[in-house]
């Protein structure tokens, strides 16, 4: 409502038994928002004039996995707004892209998740008249990030970039890019090189327009100049990483490699779980990993159902001498999480983890600044005596992930201000450093951890059934098998109603008759009643 100022609103009837609030025209809850579907009645008033009205909000909520968003393609179309492209009295030009984007890559359309639908940032000089808007349409770029099952995002950002002349012809939309890097002839600083960095901002970035709106996923995309320190030799794989040439972006072309589930876009396989034996770790080289300023890196990870004080990651010396580097480590306690930053510690309170739930986290050094995000939650940290950009030897520098070695105790003794070293029970995926992926399978060593997809059980993925043999049919094979079984029938019909027939002119007596005389049969029905006459009167 764009008069929402003006305005009374109280809420009649809401579905499912949610409660919403509205206040300004504005609907919330305090209460989650489970998947489904929500049917709101909203009484409207407008006291100056003592008129009213009542509106109806149809509320659609669907579960979004994090990694479908990893996963998730973009297509960039030129000439619409996001909010002329769900706007239903403009035709609703997005449903002409999802039919443009079902026709290219062979899917039903239902198949196809839109997750984002955001602009793109055009420098426009301050000092520029303003373009009419039928002009400045024209000239505008905007960003659909959406995610098809069963395709990786370069299976479906290629198809689409060969196709790219098609959708104006074929759909009236004007696609210009698939995938677009956001460090294409991005200029990073000297001593930072760019690597492109998908992020999951807060809030939810929502578009709106008078009669609809689209409430999806604050996908960032962004160009990070990150230390050039810390680089990957992208072109040790030549037979399974691949640079494209429309976007120059990597991806894998190993099939083999699918069996050990997500992997990433170098063939890194991504995952790696934690059982419930004692002892668990896995160690890897502290040239895997970097958190010399400017850094990022990030990683998600699920719990088992007993959440119990854990090491979930540390990077740091093996060797004495531990304060003269910049460690970091990460570890569940009291079932939240806790950040060491060398001598300085973070405590969080919200969120309160739950086994249920994949927990992504995030970090970021800028200067003397740590950002921390924990899937909604954020944090801003303030280093003191920050030594990180200090250069070091990373030959007594190790990655630890889910606990520390027990045959080695003094490791664990360089970090007496950690809580537990435990280990961690669960799975963690997509650790990402400096925009590269940690390959899970390249241990230096490991134990009561194994790398690969997490297994169901953890992630609460599994699906059982009951019989082998259920199996949902579509209401229109039931259709086309009705129909096929009345035209059968029909045949049935009309051959048996041909062979009675046959068969009654079968026992009609013309054989009696010579065949000058059949056709004389039939006379004048006068000479006919005569006929009769005659012969009764003989009778009688």
């Amino acid at each position: 409502d764009w008069y929402r100022a003006d305005r009374l609103y109280s809420i009649r009837r809401v579905s499912r038994g949610q409660i919403f609030n509205v206040s300004n025209g504005i609907l919330s809850t305090a209460e989650t928002l489970e998947p489904g579907s929500y049917t709101i009645d909203v009484d409207v008033t407008k006291p100056n004039i003592e008129s009213s009205a009542s509106s109806r909000i149809q509320l659609d909520v669907e579960t979004i996995n994090s990694e479908h968003v990893r996963q998730a393609s973009t297509i960039r179309i030129q000439g619409e707004y996001p909010e002329t492209l769900i706007d239903p009295t403009l035709g609703y030009p997005l449903d002409r892209l999802l039919n443009a984007l079902a026709s290219f890559l062979s899917v039903n359309i239902h198949s196809i998740k839109i997750l984002a639908i955001r602009r793109v940032f055009q420098y426009h000089n301050p000092y520029d008249l303003p373009k009419p808007f039928e002009l400045d349409k024209n000239e505008i770029l905007t960003d659909v990030i959406f995610y098809v099952p069963a395709f990786n995002q370069f299976e479906v950002e290629h198809i689409l970039n060969t196709n790219l002349d098609l959708f104006q012809s074929r759909f009236k939309i004007k696609a210009v890019a698939s995938g677009p890097n956001p460090c294409n002839n991005y200029l990073c600083p000297k001593g930072t090189s760019c690597r492109p960095t998908r992020t999951i901002g807060t809030p939810p970035f929502t578009v709106d327009t008078n009669l609809t709106s689209f409430v999806g996923i604050n996908i960032l995309d962004s160009a990070d100049c990150l230390n050039s320190t810390y680089t990957v030799d992208l072109t040790n794989k030549s037979n399974e990483c691949i640079t494209t040439t429309f976007n120059n972006s990597t991806y894998c072309s190993s099939i083999s490699l699918l069996s050990y589930g997500p992997i990433g876009p170098c063939c890194e396989i991504l995952g790696r779980t934690f059982d419930e034996n004692s002892g668990g770790y896995a160690r890897y080289a502290g040239t895997k990993f970097s958190d010399i300023a400017p850094a990022r890196f990030s990683f998600d990870f699920i719990v088992r159902s007993q959440i119990v004080d854990s090491l979930l990651l540390l990077y740091g010396r093996n060797s004495s001498r531990r304060d003269d580097f910049f460690w970091i480590a990460i570890e569940i306690y009291q079932e939240k999480l806790k950040f060491h930053f060398q001598n300085q510690i973070l405590h969080t309170d919200k969120p309160i983890l739950n086994s249920t739930i994949w927990y992504h986290v995030e970090c970021q050094f800028v200067d003397s600044i740590v950002l921390v995000s924990i899937n909604d939650q954020q944090y801003y940290f303030e280093l003191e005596n920050n030594n990180n950009s200090n250069v070091y030897d990373l030959s007594t520098v190790e990655l630890y992930l889910g606990g520390l070695p027990t045959i080695d105790p003094s490791t664990s003794s360089l970090y007496p201000s950690l809580t537990s070293i435990n280990t961690f029970k669960g799975c963690i995926r997509n650790v990402l450093s400096n925009g590269y992926y940690l390959d899970m399978s390249k241990t230096l060593s490991s134990t009561n951890s194994n790398y690969g997809q997490c297994p169901c059980s953890i992630t609460n993925s599994c699906v059982t059934r009951n019989r082998l043999t259920d199996i949902i049919i579509p209401w229109y094979t039931w259709l086309v098998f009705i129909v096929v079984l009345l035209l059968l029938a029909t045949m049935l019909s009309i051959a048996l109603l041909i062979f009675i027939r046959k068969r009654l002119q079968l026992k009609t007596p013309i054989r009696l008759y010579p065949n000058d005389t059949r056709n004389n049969i039939i006379h004048d029905k006068h000479e006919i009643g005569f006929a009769k006459i005659e012969f009764i009167s003989m009778i009688d």
